[in-house]
């Protein structure tokens, strides 16, 4: 039974108690703000009280309420997912050894390495990639790293080129957004805080593929967390977009 049949069955004891105002941009049809009011009962029937303005943080979970209005199942959430929201949704991926698909120029090569543990956050449709030092569940104080890739910006979102990012439910679709990470051929670097290569001010494409090539030659097993560049934000703060 949905919550909207449940007020129709008690429709005779429902009050007025608050009232949403939406309020339009008249030069732009994408754009609003919402406020907040006390719906209070007069003499002449109920007024509108002073309202406040609601946060994006309000106005996502009222998105979540209307969105699982109609629903009363529950759905187990997988160990590995660190937030859901009506507008985004994280997790993490273990490191282990994976192959990776490196370009240069016009040479296409597979190399069998450690990849760190990622966190992927896709909001809107982007894809955002950090990295961590350890494969263990983080907490919200746990601090992140880039992710040390090729293909990926400063912000921490991925420059997917020709590939086409999944549409629709991201939670439904975490394999399809991992398969274009890991089945990616890597071609250049977006930014010079990728890896932290002792000696290197500022990581090369060249850089990338001596280091992961050195990594398959000696057939390293866990990625390397020295070689690991801080991203100066924690877990929380990168999930709620105030970092990086």
């Amino acid at each position: 039974m949905s919550m909207f049949s449940t007020f129709r069955e008690r429709a005779s004891s429902l009050e007025p108690r608050h009232a949403l105002l939406v309020f339009e941009d008249s030069g732009n049809a994408s754009r609003f703000a919402f406020t907040w009011h006390q719906v209070r009962q007069c003499a002449e029937g109920v007024s509108v009280g002073p309202g406040r303005l609601m946060t994006s943080h309000d106005q996502e979970e009222l998105l979540a309420i209307l969105k699982n209005a109609c629903s009363t199942t529950t759905s187990f959430l997988p160990a590995e997912i660190l937030s859901r929201s009506a507008h985004q949704v994280a997790w993490c991926v273990p490191g282990k050894r994976r192959r990776m698909w490196v370009r240069i120029g016009t040479q296409t090569r597979p190399y069998l390495v450690p990849w760190p543990t990622l966190l992927f956050c896709v909001r809107d449709g982007r894809l955002r990639l950090a990295a961590m030092s350890t494969n263990k569940r983080p907490l919200p104080t746990t601090p992140l790293f880039h992710a040390p890739l090729m293909n990926v910006y400063a912000d921490t979102t991925l420059c997917n080129g020709t590939a086409a990012l999944p549409s629709g439910d991201a939670f439904e679709n975490r394999g399809e957004f991992e398969r274009i990470v890991f089945e990616t051929n890597f071609t250049h670097v977006n930014h010079g805080d990728t890896l932290r290569i002792r000696g290197t001010r500022e990581v090369t494409a060249g850089a990338h593929l001596k280091f992961w090539r050195g990594l398959h030659d000696k057939r390293t097993d866990r990625f390397p967390s020295t070689a690991l560049s801080p991203l100066s934000t924690t877990v929380a703060e990168w999930l709620d977009g105030s970092g990086r």
